[in-house]
């Protein structure tokens, strides 16, 4: 754990918001988000990080990520697997009201 890191990551999975799972390592999210696919068959999970006040912390250079499966992605292949064998993610810049 970072001792510095004072917020929160939080997943959501296929948009609803029933599924919101907080998380205060990127290793447990991690595990998380491989569970809803291996597990639940999602179809996406979104993340974010907030920071100690609630609100998505300001400083990422990418305010939301979507991890998605793909038979394209593989270690060497068109598509890098970020978590497991075929999970990739994609980064988005969201503009953060304040």
């Amino acid at each position: 754990m970072n001792p510095d890191f004072s917020g929160c990551y939080i997943a959501v999975t296929d948009n609803d918001i029933s599924t919101t799972a907080l998380f205060d390592n990127k290793t447990t999210m991690y595990a998380h988000i491989r569970e809803q696919f291996e597990e639940f068959g999602a179809e996406q999970v979104q993340t974010t990080v907030l920071g100690s006040d609630g609100k998505i912390e300001t400083r990422l250079n990418s305010k939301m990520a979507i991890y998605q499966t793909s038979d394209d992605c593989y270690r060497g292949g068109l598509i890098e697997p970020e978590i497991g064998d075929n999970i990739f993610v994609t980064y988005y810049q969201q503009s953060v009201r304040r």
